[in-house]
Order: C-alpha cells, then sequence, then structure tokens
C-alpha cells in the first residue's frame, strides 16, 4: 500500500453564499426586522410590503415603483431616495426623514406621517388622503392649503 493520496478530501465550496457589496438586497415582504445595510442601494420595484425597515438608513437608496403596503418605516432616514410611484399606502412614517426625496406620484393614502421632515421633498402628484400629517421640519405637509392665509386665527 501507498498509503492515502495528498488530496483526499476537499470540503465544497460551492454551499457557502458569498455577499457581493453591489448585489440587490433580497428582502422577503413581511420581513420582521431587515438589518442589511441598504443605504445607495436599488429596491425599485420591489414588494416590501409589512416589512419592518424601522430605523433603517435608506439614504440615496432607489425604491422607484416598489410597494411598501403597511410597512414601517418609523424614523428611517429615506433623505435623498427616489421614491417615485412607491406604493407607501397605511405604511407608518412618524418622524421619518424624508429631506429632498423624489417622492412623486407615490401613494400615501392611510399613512402615518406624523412628525416626519420632508423638507426640499417632491410630492407632485403624491396621493395623501387619509394621511396622518404634521411636519417636524420647516416645510410641512398639508393635506389642503388654508382658504385665506392672512386671515386671523378662529378665536
Amino acid at each position: 500500500s501507498h498509503g492515502t493520496a495528498a488530496s483526499a478530501h476537499v470540503p465544497p465550496t460551492a454551499n457557502r453564499v458569498g455577499r457581493s457589496a453591489d448585489r440587490q438586497p433580497s428582502i422577503q415582504p413581511g420581513a420582521r426586522r431587515v438589518r442589511e445595510k441598504l443605504a445607495g442601494k436599488d429596491l425599485g420595484g420591489q414588494d416590501l410590503s409589512r416589512v419592518n425597515l424601522r430605523g433603517a438608513d435608506l439614504r440615496h437608496t432607489r425604491l422607484t415603483g416598489a410597494k411598501l403596503v403597511q410597512a414601517n418605516l418609523q424614523s428611517a432616514n429615506l433623505s435623498k431616495s427616489f421614491c417615485s410611484g412607491v406604493d407607501f399606502q397605511g405604511a407608518k412614517l412618524g418622524f421619518a426623514d424624508l429631506r429632498g426625496a423624489d417622492l412623486r406620484n407615490a401613494n400615501f393614502k392611510d399613512a402615518d406621517l406624523w412628525g416626519a421632515n420632508v423638507d426640499g421633498a417632491d410630492l407632485t402628484g403624491a396621493n395623501l388622503a387619509g394621511t396622518i400629517l404634521h411636519g417636524r421640519g420647516e416645510k410641512t405637509v398639508e393635506a389642503q392649503p388654508p382658504e385665506n392665509p392672512d386671515a386671523p386665527p378662529p378665536s
């Protein structure tokens, strides 16, 4: 006998999952808590309904056309994110940072935006029906402008 072969058993590496920094994150609808780094990622068109993104860093993230129905985005940083056409129906966005975000044609029906900062955000064509609104920045979202801004407040 000549003994054992030098290359006896090499453990398979095919089962190891490598993560690429550029790879598009895959988040399942209803995920309990997302801890992945998402700033600057492309999540456009994904169904992120009921996902818990509370406090998530989503700065400069592309969410164009994504579905975030009933998602938890409380205190999330969405500043300068691309959210045109996003469906935020029933989402929790309380105290979210939406400064400079592109929110054109987004659906905020029945969403909670209490305390959200929308300074410089583009809300052109956004649906704000039934939305809970009170801003904390210099610019606050109002469903309808006051009838006469120069009139004294009712006593």
